[in-house]
This record gives C-alpha cells, structure tokens and sequence, in this order.
C-alpha cells in the first residue's frame, strides 16, 4: 500500500505514513465499506431476480378435485389473458430497484421495498381473509381449506425476497451514508 498524500510506500498494519504522518486507517476502513456495500448492492439485485421469478411459479397450488372445478391447477401472480397481475408490479417494482441500485440511487430502492413489503403483506392478509370465509363455508363439512390447496413456491420465494430486499435497502441506506463521509 501507499500513503495517499506523498506517495511513498507503507508497511502493512501501519497506522500513519513514516514518511509525511497521514493516518492510514481511514483508508482501509473506507475500502472495507465499500466492499460490504458493493455485496448490499448485489445483494438487492439477486432479491429483485428472485422476486421477478416468484411472479411465474405456483403462488397456491390446488388438490385434483379443485383444480376440476376450478379448470386450473394452480395460480400465479401473473394472470393469463389480458389481465395485469400483482405480478406485473412486483416486475415492476424489482425492476425499479435494480435500475436505481445501478445509479447508486439509494432513496428509491427503500421506497420500492417498503412498497413491496406492504403489498406482500396486502397480498397475504386478503388471502388469509378469502380462505377464512372459504373455511366457514366449509366448517359444516368439517373440511379445512388448506385441505384443497397449499402454498407454492411462488408464495414462499416471494416472501422471502421481499424480506431480504428490505433488509437490503435498509442496510444499503444507512451503510452508504458512512461510505460517503
């Protein structure tokens, strides 16, 4: 390594320059920073991909006598036809952040995963709420909802990567605030 301020050589564990007394410390923890929030940033990225995925796989997935009635096997968030799905925003979404991640745009990408957040938790509550009626519908049946369907993989991936994309973001703000002072 070498002293910023008049160039000569440091030795490795050396707290100032022998030559010129400049501080050396600042430097490698600067570096070190940068390197935790460059994987933060990277991190975002997987999260948005793995949110984008989450869009076409099986969100619930329905037992044989459903899927007759209902003519479909499973759902997932992007709707068939002409219909926009939540899944086109949370397309939307992941794509906003990987953007503003690019551009070093901090702001915006914890905007977009707390906006993600509470549409995943909207998303999970107005499902509970369908299959609570669902399941009082059938409580004279003593049959369980949960019985004719079950979450997919879609449900759980995009849990998870809206969790990590806001942990992300968070960290990602607060970390970049230290790596710019």
């Amino acid at each position: 390594m070498f002293c910023k301020k008049c160039g000569k050589e440091i030795e490795n564990g050396m707290k100032f320059c022998k030559s010129c007394g400049t501080p050396v410390e600042k430097a490698e923890a600067a570096t070190q920073n940068s390197v935790v929030v460059l994987g933060i940033r990277i991190g975002i990225v997987v999260a948005s991909l793995l949110m984008i995925v989450s869009t076409v796989l099986p969100y619930v997935i329905f037992d044989d006598m459903v899927a007759k009635v209902a003519g479909m096997k499973s759902i997932t968030l992007l709707k068939p036809g002409n219909q926009l799905g939540d899944g086109v925003i949370y397309i939307i979404i992941a794509v906003i952040a990987i953007v503003c991640v690019c551009i070093r745009q901090k702001i915006p990408v914890l905007i977009w995963s707390i906006i993600s957040a509470l549409m995943c938790w909207y998303e999970k509550s107005q499902m509970e709420k369908q299959l609570m009626e669902l399941q009082s519908e059938l409580k004279h049946l003593k049959l369980d909802a949960w019985d004719f369907m079950e979450k997919g993989s879609g449900w759980h991936l995009l849990t998870v990567s809206v969790v990590l994309l806001l942990i992300l973001s968070v960290l990602y703000f607060i970390l970049e605030k230290k790596v710019k002072k």
